[in-house]
């Protein structure tokens, strides 16, 4: 894990366009509507994400719908969607080890790919990032660092501009 405040470090490193923290986290598990945790323990794995705004520092898009505003929202994967029968609106509810199972509104649904119409073996769960901290027991903390070069800096030179300017990350 590393600390909140290395994303204001990273992104003050020159040539940083942007940097955002990561949430990337098991944990909770979804629960179908029978009562059910959603693969029972087998399948793709659940993982706790963050919702980041820029679109090219984010893993994946939306299909339909927005992002989480608020702690008691969530996007999920529609694979995810299809498999719960869930349309935006819905109550998708997940079950967490600081709340037992917790209600939360789909807001989004999202995939990968330039369309999102791709999926991954995991169905993320994307909350704000707050919630998503909360959820797995990470306050102010986070599992990696992001960071989009700006115009005509490449992926080399920015990693080297980053492993200069904080050696000990």
């Amino acid at each position: 894990l590393v600390p909140g405040s290395l994303v204001d470090e990273v992104a003050g490193v020159d040539g940083v366009r942007a940097a955002a923290g990561v949430v990337e986290s098991p944990g909770p598990q979804v629960v179908g509507d029978d009562g059910k945790v959603l693969g029972g323990g087998f399948g793709p794995p659940p993982l706790v994400y963050n919702w980041i705004d820029d679109d090219a520092l984010r893993i994946g898009v939306l299909r339909d719908g927005r992002a989480p505003g608020a702690d008691t929202e969530v996007a999920i994967d529609f694979r995810t969607a299809e498999t719960l029968g869930k349309q935006l609106c819905d109550q998708v509810d997940i079950a967490t080890t600081q709340d037992g199972v917790r209600a939360y509104t789909l807001v989004g649904i999202s995939g990968l790919g330039d369309d999102g119409s791709q999926s991954t073996g995991a169905r993320p769960l994307l909350f704000t990032t707050a919630e998503a901290q909360r959820l797995v027991n990470q306050p102010d903390q986070f599992n990696y660092v992001v960071a989009g070069a700006t115009d005509g800096e490449t992926q080399d030179q920015l990693a080297g501009r980053l492993s200069q300017a904080l050696p000990e990350w």
